[in-house]
């Protein structure tokens, strides 16, 4: 059946066969106009397939954005791509540049939600979109593109230009007036100090992020949900000093995540809430969580939340007695990860495993890290790390473990009484500001 059906569709010329499926579309819209999104993915086949580019492209944003909002990311690239091809002959008009708009912001959250937001294809997604937005006006639409690009920005740990995206952003929102706006900006730039170690500052943006549990959320950028809003002021009480607080919070967002959350913003909240139980130093609750965070990032074929709870669980192996398979967890996701938290887990791991030296050194890494790049939301932990790390060496040397675990990279210079003796110094300081 199949394949007489090929035959006979290849059977006739070209151009009738494009005549063909614009009359197939212009008939699912005229039987259907009242529900053309049920059938986009028909309508993105036939006009796909005739020569009318402008409906071709329409329909394939519309059968993309509904792939993306069932996770089916592989899909809405595809829909997207075969988009944008359709559009390059167009002439340059006004309507041509408001459908690359569409086209060009859905392909930034499906590069975002598979490579991650700080991929270089979800950000020259997002830079195409802002020169689109300049030649449309369209304020709601440049709103969203601030905000994709504050969040690549933040997550290379470039956070000068991501506060000042984030600023931008609020700027906007308050302008228009829009309360959905609004609390999506409240929560982007909270994300962006508590980079900066400003947690005070971050806890205040979240709480008017999250200020009306009656407003109605409009996601501006991918896996933005109230959920993740909850469980990351919860990551701003625990290091505030409120971790009873922290706990109950981070409970009430994964109790809201499971039951109303799509899988992708689901699985950012599961990263985050491991983060939470590792600042409070349970790797078990850390393992449960990443682990969840994994297996729904797995299904749907997501890197950007495995990176973030394979860090987390590697840090849960260590505490738990595989401090080998912890270091290489953590170690697989230094490339993508920039993050100080990341080389603080990396040193306890190290700690774990008797690779003092080599422990010692990551936090001297790190803490060079810190001063370049303004990533101060570990700053605590890692003016404390030197200490730790001589200390479960010694514990090991007492137990008769080996420790100073020969390795291809050396300290250097660097002794252990030194960054020791810079540990106290920055913990005085730490504790002073």
């Amino acid at each position: 059946h199949a394949l007489t059906l090929e035959v006979a569709y290849n059977s006739v010329l070209s151009e009738r066969r494009r005549m063909l499926h614009e009359r197939a579309g212009a008939a699912i819209e005229t039987l259907y106009a009242a529900n053309l999104d049920d059938h986009a993915n028909e309508l993105a086949h036939h006009y796909s397939r005739s020569a009318n580019a402008e409906k071709a492209a329409e329909y394939l944003s519309r059968a993309a954005q509904q792939a993306l909002d069932r996770s089916a990311f592989t899909e809405a690239l595809d829909h997207l791509m075969s988009a944008l091809e359709r559009l390059k002959p167009l002439p340059e008009t006004l309507e041509r540049a408001r459908r690359e708009l569409d086209v060009q912001l859905a392909l930034a959250d499906a590069w975002a939600m598979t490579k991650g937001p700080p991929s270089a294809e979800a950000g020259q997604a997002w830079t195409r979109a802002r020169e689109l937005c300049g030649q449309t006006g369209d304020t709601a639409k440049l709103f969203r593109v601030l905000s994709g690009m504050r969040l690549s920005h933040m997550l290379k740990l470039q956070l000068a230009a991501a506060r000042q995206l984030g600023e931008q952003a609020l700027e906007l929102a308050e302008q228009a007036g829009d309360a959905a706006m609004l609390a999506s900006a409240h929560a982007s730039l909270a994300a962006v100090l508590s980079f900066c170690g400003d947690f005070a500052a971050a806890r205040g943006h979240y709480e008017q992020a999250l200020s009306d549990p009656e407003q109605p959320l409009r996601s501006f950028i991918a896996g933005e949900s109230r959920p993740l809003w909850l469980v990351q002021s919860a990551l701003a009480l625990q290091l505030l000093g409120y971790p009873e607080k922290a706990l109950k919070l981070s409970q009430e967002a994964l109790t809201r995540a499971r039951d109303g959350a799509q899988p992708f913003p689901q699985a950012l909240c599961y990263v985050f809430a491991a983060h939470l139980h590792q600042l409070r130093r349970d790797p078990h609750a850390t393992q449960e969580c990443a682990e969840a965070a994994i297996a729904v990032a797995t299904e749907l074929g997501s890197v950007a939340p495995m990176v973030g709870a394979t860090v987390f669980r590697g840090w849960a192996l260590a505490e738990l007695g595989q401090a080998l398979d912890g270091i290489a967890e953590i170690r697989r996701s230094s490339a993508i990860v920039p993050s100080t938290r990341l080389f603080a887990l990396l040193a306890a791991a190290q700690a774990k495993a008797g690779q003092v030296e080599e422990g010692l050194k990551t936090v001297g890494d790190a803490l060079e890290r810190v001063a370049q790049t303004g990533d101060r939301q570990s700053e605590s932990d890692l003016w404390k790390a030197p200490r730790r790390v001589v200390a479960d060496g010694e514990r090991l040397q007492r137990a008769g473990s080996p420790t100073i675990v020969p390795h291809r990279h050396r300290c250097g210079p660097r002794t252990i009484r030194q960054v020791v003796g810079a540990a106290r110094v920055g913990e005085s300081c730490a504790a002073a500001r």
